[in-house]
């Protein structure tokens, strides 16, 4: 029993003139397509060239900003209180488990089997035999 490519083969095989057509319409859209690309690379062009005209920085010389400098304004600087960041990782020290702390069973973790910790920790926790969630780490 023949396979649907060998049977394809064997029908255009024995079909020139549609082999031809498929071929002559395959070329024709080819060209089709690489005409409206050109043209829509030149339109794309000609929309962006007048906008970064305009957008072109004014260049100002040495000599005019020490013969006419422009007056500055200070503004206070405020202090911004900031959080601590949150751990990236919880730990379970009974079972030995690296959670992200957003996994369902990091939240639900007894405090005394609680530890948090950063990524820089991980490599020290698992050298000492924790392992990874395989819900949240994967």
């Amino acid at each position: 029993m023949k396979k649907g490519f060998e049977k394809l083969a064997d029908f255009l095989g024995e079909r020139p003139l549609i082999l031809m057509a498929c071929a002559l319409v395959c070329a024709v859209l080819g060209a089709v397509l690489l005409g409206n690309q050109v043209l829509l690379n030149r339109t794309v062009q000609d929309r962006l060239a007048p906008a970064e005209a305009e957008t072109v920085p004014s260049i100002r010389w040495y000599e005019e900003e020490t013969t006419s400098p422009v007056p500055t304004t200070q503004t206070p600087i405020q202090s911004i209180e900031t959080q601590p960041a949150a751990a990236e990782y919880v730990v379970n020290t009974n079972s030995k488990k690296i959670h992200k702390a957003d996994c369902r069973y990091a939240e639900s973790l007894k405090a005394e089997n609680r530890a948090e910790v950063d990524a820089s920790q991980l490599p020290q926790l698992l050298s000492e035999g924790y392992s990874y969630c395989s819900v949240c780490c994967g």
